[in-house]
């Protein structure tokens, strides 16, 4: 394979993935199937729409796989469901997509995982407890490389946390802007 393309909604010309004109319609099951058929330095694209999610989504294509949305924050990864995740356990890229409602957790050792030109947002006032903090990392080997991004984080109750068992030593945030939103909140973790 060399990229692969996913429509929100529908199937687009043959749905064969293979081209914007025929990106196939998304669904956890189609994205397994290019994950398996995808290389190194491979892109899955998304089309600008909302990508909606009633579960966590793992995107665990094989090292060096980008996820990209086609046009800069054209499209929108979001769940209504409290807390969902992306989750990884291979070293991939995310790149320049809107993120709502949605927080990170690296579930392998050994992974490194690059966020970039990212605008992550809440829409409802979800109550962010350290176990389901923004970024989740459990493990010394496990880092996050952020770039270019906006984060909103909405913290309305107690014991709120931005990072949860995160590495600080090896996660790095570059050209980042951070709005922590605070409403009513008692114990909001420094940055």
């Amino acid at each position: 394979m060399a990229n692969y393309y996913f429509h929100p909604t529908a199937d687009q010309g043959t749905g064969d993935g293979l081209s914007k004109a025929n990106a196939k319609q998304f669904s956890t099951a189609n994205l397994n199937t290019a994950e398996a058929q995808a290389s190194s330095g491979d892109v899955i694209y998304f089309l600008n729409g909302d990508f909606s999610l009633s579960a966590n989504l793992a995107m665990d294509a094989v090292d060096g796989v980008i996820y990209k949305s086609l046009e800069p924050l054209g499209a929108k990864l979001k769940t209504s469901s409290s807390f969902k995740y992306l989750t990884f356990s291979t070293d991939v890229s995310v790149k320049d997509f809107q993120i709502e409602d949605l927080n990170f957790e690296i579930t392998s050792d050994s992974t490194t995982v690059i966020l970039s030109g990212l605008s992550h947002a809440y829409s409802a006032s979800f109550n962010i407890a350290a176990s389901n903090a923004v970024f989740k990392a459990y493990g010394a080997t496990r880092f996050y490389q952020v770039s270019n991004s906006v984060f909103v984080p909405d913290f309305t109750g107690s014991d709120q946390a931005l990072f949860f068992d995160t590495n600080a030593t090896g996660t790095s945030f570059t050209n980042c802007t951070i709005f922590v939103k605070a409403t009513n909140a008692t114990e909001v973790e420094s940055v």
